[in-house]
């Protein structure tokens, strides 16, 4: 099974416009209609399927991290189809039905022989 065959979920990715004369902009929609598998919990990758467990540094409080991944794809970009890797970066909005999940950490990883290039995407639910 390829991960195409799993992207069974379409997201929207928000993105916060440029702060201009010391006040910040609003999210926009900046990907549309991206195919992910569903979010999944995070894990170590240590082999014990362990959630991710890290504490927020100023909170103090055990984050809740979720993942999902996606691979090279036609989408949309600021309205523009296009055909890559979607550009999502750490501090975007992933929009899922009535949750926003904010972007901790974006690992992109090299097409192979089996698979297209695909990124692992970990991403907090926001409260």
């Amino acid at each position: 099974m390829s991960l195409s065959d799993m992207a069974t979920e379409i997201y929207t990715f928000k993105r916060n416009l440029a702060i201009v004369a010391g006040k910040g902009g609003g999210s926009v929609a900046h990907l549309t209609n991206i195919a992910s598998t569903p979010i999944m919990p995070a894990v170590t990758g240590d082999g014990n399927n362990n959630p991710l467990i890290i504490t927020d540094p100023i909170k103090g409080q055990i984050m809740d991290l979720h993942q999902i991944y996606v691979e090279y794809q036609t989408h949309e970009d600021m309205t523009v189809e296009v055909t890559q890797l979607p550009d999502i970066e750490e501090g975007d909005v992933l929009v899922a039905d009535s949750a926003d999940y904010r972007v901790r950490r974006v690992e992109k990883w090299p097409a192979t022989s089996d698979l297209l290039s695909y990124m692992r995407v970990t991403v907090e639910e926001s409260i």
